[in-house]
Order: C-alpha cells, then sequence, then structure tokens
C-alpha cells in the first residue's frame, strides 16, 4: 500500500522497482545487500512509504539489469518528483478546488456508472443519433 500524498510519479517508480526485482527472483534483501542499506529501505522504497532519490533508483535499477530506457525513464520520474506541481505553484485555486485534486491525487481506481446512457466512446454514431433526435423533435434529421 503506498503511503497517503505519494505522487503518482513516485508510484510508478516504486511499482516498477518491485516489478523488476520480482522477475529477477530477488528478496529485498539481496537487492539491499548489493548497494549497501537495509532491507526495510528496499522495502519501504517499493511500497511508497519512503521518499525515492535519484541516485537510490539509479543503483538498484543498474543492479536490476533494468534496460536503459526504462532506467532513464525512472530516474526522471524520480527526478520530476522534486519539482512542484502545477495546482501547488498557483495557490489561488479556490478550497473547494484543492480537495477534488487531493481526492484525485489519493484515487486508485475509477468507476464510471450511466444508468441511462451507453458512455460517449462507446456509442455508435446511429445510437447517439437516436439518442440527439428523442430528446427534443426539433433536432430531428428531416426525412
Amino acid at each position: 500500500m503506498t503511503r497517503k500524498g505519494a505522487s503518482v510519479r513516485q508510484r510508478r517508480v516504486s511499482t516498477e522497482l518491485r516489478a523488476l526485482r520480482l522477475a529477477r527472483g530477488l528478496s529485498c534483501a539481496d537487492v539491499a545487500n548489493a548497494i549497501g542499506c537495509s532491507e526495510s529501505k528496499i522495502s519501504r522504497m517499493e511500497t511508497g512509504n519512503r521518499g525515492l532519490r535519484a541516485d537510490e533508483v539509479a543503483a538498484i535499477l543498474g543492479y536490476l539489469r533494468a534496460p536503459a530506457a526504462l532506467r532513464q525513464e525512472l530516474v526522471d520520474l524520480v527526478r520530476a518528483g522534486e519539482h512542484r506541481n502545477w495546482h501547488a505553484i498557483h495557490g489561488k485555486l479556490p478550497n473547494n478546488w484543492k480537495d477534488l485534486i487531493g481526492f484525485e491525487a489519493e484515487a486508485t481506481a475509477l468507476y464510471n456508472y450511466e444508468p441511462l446512457l451507453i458512455p460517449g466512446l462507446a456509442q455508435t454514431p446511429d445510437y447517439a443519433r437516436a439518442i440527439i433526435e428523442g430528446t427534443h423533435d426539433s433536432l430531428r434529421t428531416p426525412s
């Protein structure tokens, strides 16, 4: 479980670190011994209960023999995580917006319930046309 407030960037890096370690069949202790830190530190990094540092992540990725492109992407994400997000920079947002942004940042899933319509991305042109024409007589296409 990632810590409350862990950024999406950090969650992505943490998830990748764990997946790479498991794919190599290694334990947290194996990685910790290889880079010279405690087993609990590796575990906390993978669960998002500890902040990430670019040099530590690079060392772990090197030990796990991560592909160069993935290694660069993840280290860049860690470095980008040091920068404040746009909503933290622009402090003039209404309080209720800040709450909504906080809820979104902490969300782990998104559910959509459409009791009366098929969601827009799943609509066919004929279905959309029938719904539009059925809402008001003036929107009917001439026959």
